[in-house]
């Protein structure tokens, strides 16, 4: 579920680009998680490693230095899913 909020742009681009960085990066980084974890003929580089743990704490210190409120509001959006009201007819 949080893949899918964070995959949201049009509501993540009402973000401060922190926390897009941010969204887009833990698609991204989960993505690589089920294919190592899935494809038994996965292989990654320790630079290719590397480089990914320096994109996400890059990503993480983007998201803490955002503001406060745009944080509170990013994990609400990512923890609940937004609900559509429906017209009945």
């Amino acid at each position: 579920m949080a893949k899918n909020q964070c995959n949201n742009g049009s509501l993540i681009s009402d973000f401060a680009l922190e926390i897009q960085v941010f969204a887009s990066s833990f698609v991204i980084m989960q993505d690589y998680r089920h294919y190592a974890d899935y494809n038994p003929d996965a292989k990654f580089s320790r630079s290719q490693v590397m480089q990914l743990i320096d994109e996400v704490e890059r990503a993480i210190d983007g998201l803490n230095a955002a503001d406060a409120a745009q944080r509170r509001a990013f994990a609400i959006h990512v923890l609940f899913r937004q609900r559509h009201e429906q017209t009945l007819t």
